[in-house]
């Protein structure tokens, strides 16, 4: 999260430019599943599902370098998930080990620790001071601060507001329906995807505001089925006749379950709704407005960190035997 002091948030609604198009590969892997990671200065990490070493690296503009091998020893990898990437190094905690790790961004193992912290995937940067991390309880939402040097972790508690109770009052819920989750200069982002409700909330866990940008359910409806359909084709996969009936009138998330604020301090949001992939820009719980992101079928992870922002697409084109990209944008104010 960047350190802006919160009333100073932009109200700006910035435009992106498409820096770089990266190409990869993995068996429709890497769209559906994998993360990505990206730095203040663009620098990018990613894990490599295929291959010999598990984790990759790129300078912005630079050569991509491999590192770390598979295994549950020392510098080795079980099931790893990018927790940062900093302006000088990639932070790795492998879920099979309980193991945090930092490398520099050429590859070289810089530390390394065991910590306890709840093995979600979504896992939120806090400029430098730790990490905040969603997880199930019986009790329902909970909130884990973990601390970057100690790696022990502090429990945040949301206000117990309708929009916690409703959604995340046990632990099935919390399970089922994950919140989007992020951090804003005032405190922290808890977002209801389905119903498209993001609750900004102090440092103290108190309310501050709701932003409700959208008023209906997100149905993929016809385009957005058949366009399914022909990406799935790429992959030589089809839909049955009953799923394709779910589709047309289930409810999707509107937003992938990263929150993610820029150096001017807005919180931005990933959502598609059918082949529309956009970006939703907020100052606190003020909505700014929404920008097209061409992008024909988004992977579940994307990150942004200062005015850097990756996000994992299928292909532009259905032929290529490239079963994703990873676009590397760049916020520029109007």
């Amino acid at each position: 999260m960047a350190m802006v002091e919160a009333q100073s948030i932009s109200t700006n609604l910035p435009v992106l430019q498409v820096i770089e198009t990266i190409d990869s590969a993995g068996g429709g892997f890497f769209v559906e599943h994998s993360t990505v990671g990206i730095g203040p200065n663009g620098d990018l990490a990613a894990p490599t599902p295929f291959g010999q070493r598990p984790m990759i690296s790129r300078p912005l503009g630079g050569p991509a370098i491999s590192f770390g091998t598979f295994g549950e020893g020392p510098e080795e990898f079980r099931f790893p998930l990018i927790y940062e990437v900093t302006d000088s190094t990639i932070i790795v905690f492998d879920r099979g080990s309980s193991r945090l790790s930092e490398w520099s961004m050429s590859g070289q193992l810089v530390s390394e620790r065991r910590i306890r912290a709840p093995s979600s995937s979504n896992v939120v940067p806090l400029s430098g001071r730790g990490w905040l991390i969603a997880e199930p309880r019986q009790e329902g939402l909970r909130l884990v601060l973990v601390d970057r040097l100690t790696g022990t972790g502090a429990v945040i508690a949301p206000s117990d507001d309708s929009l916690v109770r409703a959604h995340w009052a046990n632990a099935r819920m919390v399970a089922t329906n994950p919140p989007a989750l992020g951090a804003w200069p005032g405190g922290i982002v808890v977002a209801q995807r389905n119903t498209y409700e993001v609750a900004f909330y102090n440092h103290a866990g108190d309310l501050v505001g709701i932003a409700r940008p959208e008023d209906e359910p997100n149905v993929l409806g016809p385009e957005g089925i058949a366009a399914l359909e022909r990406n799935l084709a790429t992959l030589g996969r089809t839909l049955s006749p009953s799923r394709r009936a779910t589709l047309a009138s289930e409810a999707r998330p509107w937003i992938r379950a990263q929150i993610r604020s820029d150096q001017a301090g807005r919180t931005w949001a990933l959502g598609q709704r059918g082949d529309d992939a956009f970006f939703d820009v907020f100052a606190g719980p003020a909505y700014l407005g929404r920008i097209a992101l061409d992008c024909p079928l988004l992977g579940s992870r994307w990150d942004l960190s200062g005015q850097w922002i990756a996000v994992i697409c299928a292909p532009e084109d259905p032929s290529s035997s490239f079963d994703s990209q990873i676009r590397i944008l760049k916020i520029v104010e109007r």
